[in-house]
């Protein structure tokens, strides 16, 4: 289960850097209803990152990755919402990564 819960975070991470590539034409845009600024393309650009070090900190069983999981699900949440006709399905895995920190919150809190 837990490496299963760290290739979903870092897979989930790898969809994010699309926008990335979009943003700055090295993707092209055919299928993809919503044009994605540079801006935008730098807020996947860090959502990847984000999410990147999220299942580097799973994999080593470092104990608050879930500070920074938080940050990346709002993130990717937020950017998911901008984008929604394409990226619409990003919501279910961000909802499962969530209950996953919200139950790991719960025992770090628990125990501390």
């Amino acid at each position: 289960m837990h490496t299963f819960f760290v290739a979903l975070i870092a897979g989930h991470g790898l969809v994010h850097i699309i926008g990335f590539l979009r943003a700055f034409g090295l993707l092209k845009d055919k299928g993809y209803e919503i044009p994605v600024s540079k801006p935008y393309g730098l807020a996947w650009l860090i959502t990847f990152l984000l999410f990147e070090v999220v299942a580097v900190m799973v994999f080593y069983d470092l104990k608050q990755w879930w500070i920074y999981g938080s940050i990346a699900v709002i993130i990717s949440q937020l950017l998911i919402i901008r984008y929604w006709h394409d990226t619409k399905f990003g919501t279910l895995v961000n909802i499962v990564i969530l209950f996953i920190i919200v139950v790991d919150f719960g025992s770090w809190h628990w125990q501390a």
